[in-house]
């Protein structure tokens, strides 16, 4: 009877792990989906009058000192940004997603009097690349002449392993809409 009953849990042991383990990855991707479906959230929903406002508060333009270099300490856009994303991303990834499209969409957004909303968005692991995901967000949007549009922006993210920060992000198409509100920003 003692050894059935060893028979019997060693195996149920083993699953009850292995149980244990696909849970603890399965979490793991859902965090790193959450926090890019998080920025984009943050990014595509537009206008954003509080990044807009820093960055055009002169206050907040690079300080150079004569000797070329950048003032230390942080102005308020760069408070912004770093309340918003700072903890989502690695430095690197940080730094190249403030420069781009951190704020671009949010500009274009602003000077062409364009709406955007997130629909959806889907967030997929790359099996092939296990600290890759490529992402598809439907929008809504209306254009500065009220014409409601629909579009769908993909791209793909990389995670770091070992904190899951966004080591870099990357709109691979925008279905257009980047490029449209560039040419009505000039004309509004």
């Amino acid at each position: 009877m003692e050894r059935k009953l060893i028979k019997l849990i060693g195996p149920l042991g083993l699953l009850a792990l292995c149980g244990l383990f696909v849970a603890a990855c399965s979490k793991n991707e859902d965090m790193s989906a959450k926090e890019i479906k998080s920025v984009m959230e943050m990014t595509l929903t537009l206008p954003d009058k509080e990044l807009i406002t820093q960055i055009d508060d002169p206050a907040n333009a690079p300080k150079i000192d004569v000797e070329g270099k950048k003032s230390k300490g942080k102005n308020e856009l760069e408070k912004v940004m770093e309340k918003r994303y700072g903890d989502k991303f690695t430095d690197k990834g940080y730094e190249e997603f403030t420069k781009g499209i951190g704020s671009d969409y949010a500009v274009l957004a602003d000077r062409s009097g364009y709406q955007v909303n997130v629909k959806t968005i889907r967030v997929v692991p790359d099996k092939k690349k296990p600290t890759h995901h490529n992402f598809r967000i439907n929008i809504n949007y209306i254009t500065n002449k009220g014409k409601e549009k629909r579009t769908v922006v993909t791209g793909r993210a990389k995670i770091r392993l070992e904190d899951k920060k966004i080591d870099s992000l990357i709109i691979e198409d925008n279905g257009g809409i980047l490029q449209e509100m560039s040419e009505e920003g000039a004309h509004y």
